[in-house]
């Protein structure tokens, strides 16, 4: 098989996403992972979809427009990740709130998973809700979401931050990314 400049770009592209996914996804961005898996399996990933991503009709010509399509496939990649992530958020701030109530939020521990501080019952809860997530195959689900992200959001399409349609252009961004985060 021959790789032409063209499908190695592309690969790039989707590779960019999958690691903006991978750096704030719940399950994918737990920091006991070393990077050296991760990276191994966001390549993997990334090899996987090459094959069924729909190739986009016009690429970058420069270096410069190939680093913003990269930065812009790692933020799309980065907010799909930060939404699925705000319910696992929700669920430790709730077990934050119970910790105040019982009179335990100045037992606090460090969370492995996370690297910060963290109160004993928002920890139990995160876990109980992790260990659901995994359960109903909730990892599935956000690889099967990151798929489909790639017919909403096609590679290579710019938010084009200077035209008059910024705003309509951000709606339907935002729209793409919580229809996909619901579906999780």
């Amino acid at each position: 098989m021959v790789i032409n400049l063209a499908q190695l770009e592309v690969f790039l592209l989707i590779l960019a996403r999958i690691i903006g996914m991978f750096i704030q996804a719940p399950v994918l961005s737990i920091k006991i992972i070393p990077p050296w898996i991760k990276l191994g399996l966001c390549v993997w990933i990334a090899g996987a979809l090459w094959f069924v991503i729909p190739f986009p009709g016009e690429l970058p010509t420069t270096t410069f427009g190939l680093v913003l399509a990269i930065l812009n496939e790692l933020l799309i990649g980065y907010l799909m990740g930060f939404v699925a992530s705000l319910i696992f958020e929700a669920v430790r701030a709730s077990g934050d709130i119970i910790d105040l109530q019982m009179g335990l939020s100045i037992a606090q521990v460090v969370s492995p998973m996370t690297g910060g501080v963290v109160s004993v019952v928002g920890q139990l809860t995160f876990i109980i809700a992790l260990g659901a997530f995994c359960v109903m195959d909730g990892h599935q689900m956000i690889l099967s979401a990151l798929h489909q992200s790639f017919r909403a959001l096609p590679l290579g399409v710019p938010v084009n931050i200077f035209s008059s349609s910024l705003t309509l252009q951000l709606i339907s961004l935002g729209s793409a990314i919580w229809a996909i985060a619901v579906q999780l």
